[in-house]
């Protein structure tokens, strides 16, 4: 029995690595290699910090605690160990980009938070409301990806990201609904084609559409659908009741009904 369960990791292990690429998963290592000065334990969570952040340990534990109960409301519940890194800017986009405020890795059970990044903060939101914000958003990815094996379609993973972080800080969707227009879910498979606030926003809005009048296990039926069916937006359309032509129209309707911008919708 402990053979073949060695024999199925093995094979699992080989099936990711040959899936994902050996050199995209060296890289991926060396990138989430990170020592802080600090590190306080949660449970199942660990917080790597530096002096400057600590002053947040209390607001990001609040905020994963709520985080993790939402996501279980839609996922089925994990017991994984996760590592949480906060990171002031400059670290921040030396490591990874200073275009981005949090990066998740399922692969490894580890996530960044840029804790100073202040592109957002503004007439609707606070700095800990940002805080908030991004380590729901990013827990969240963390959460998904070890929900599926599957890559799903960008725009499914940062709505699902959206739709539970403007849960855990409701302030962001008065300020993201000044870009609420509709663009093409097509442009949205790939992160490039992305123009950030707008699209994030999109994204989210899609997955409230999608959730409105469905059971909240509806999301953990399609990752379990898209296994059987092996085509994410057959099992998409299945659960949604109609084509994704329809679901896009009630997108782009309940985009209107939000948009605070001046131009209309296309």
């Amino acid at each position: 029995m402990k053979k073949l369960t060695l024999m199925i990791a093995l094979l699992f292990i080989s099936f990711t690595l040959s899936a994902c690429g050996i050199g995209e998963i060296v890289d991926a290592f060396n990138t989430t290699r990170m020592e802080l000065e600090h590190t306080e334990e949660f449970g199942k969570v660990t917080i790597h910090y530096n002096e400057d952040e600590e002053q947040y340990l209390e607001l990001v534990m609040e905020a994963i605690h709520e985080t993790e109960q939402e996501n279980n409301r839609y996922l089925s519940e994990i017991n994984h160990e996760v590592q949480v890194y906060l990171v002031e800017e400059e670290a921040f986009a030396e490591r990874f980009s200073d275009d981005y405020a949090g990066m998740a890795y399922g692969f490894f059970n580890k996530i960044f938070i840029n804790t100073t990044k202040e592109w957002w903060e503004g007439e609707f939101q606070t700095h800990e409301d940002y805080l908030r914000n991004i380590v729901a958003h990013e827990y969240t990815h963390y959460r998904m990806m070890n929900a599926t094996n599957h890559v799903l379609p960008l725009w499914f993973m940062e709505g699902y990201a959206e739709f539970i972080a403007t849960k855990v800080s409701p302030s962001l969707n008065e300020y993201n609904s000044y870009f609420a227009y509709l663009i093409p879910f097509q442009t949205l498979e790939e992160f490039d084609d992305w123009d950030y606030s707008g699209d994030y926003f999109q994204a989210g809005v899609a997955l409230q559409v999608f959730m409105d009048e469905q059971n909240e296990g509806v999301i953990q039926e399609l990752l379990e659908d898209i296994d059987i069916m092996d085509d994410f937006y057959d099992a998409f359309e299945r659960h949604y009741g109609a084509g994704f032509e329809d679901f896009e129209s009630a997108v782009r309707e309940e985009l209107k009904r939000l948009r605070r911008g001046a131009w209309d919708l296309p």
